[in-house]
């Protein structure tokens, strides 16, 4: 007797998406982060090069973002060196 599950779970009725197609020239990054508490994770991309306007537009993007990075990180190291110093004169 089969189940509406069982037959869902037949290869005849999986809908299958494939990878794009890479080419062989596109440039790919790995990062690996080593857990301590949870287990070990690996990312990995492809480098895909743009350029003309959209290329310009998401450089200006990736810059902006990055400097509110980087005020956010210089803010965190003030607020604790203040934290620190209060503690320090208490």
């Amino acid at each position: 007797m089969n189940s509406e599950r069982e037959n869902a779970d037949t290869t005849e009725n999986a809908v299958v998406i494939p990878f794009p197609r890479r080419s062989t020239n596109d440039a790919t990054w790995i990062y690996r982060q080593s857990g301590h508490r949870t287990r070990s994770r690996r990312f990995v991309g492809t480098v895909i090069r743009v350029g003309g306007a959209e290329g310009r537009r998401l450089r200006r993007e990736l810059a902006s973002i990055t400097a509110d990075l980087l005020r956010w990180a210089a803010q965190q190291q003030r607020d604790e060196a203040t934290d620190e110093n209060q503690e320090r004169a208490a």
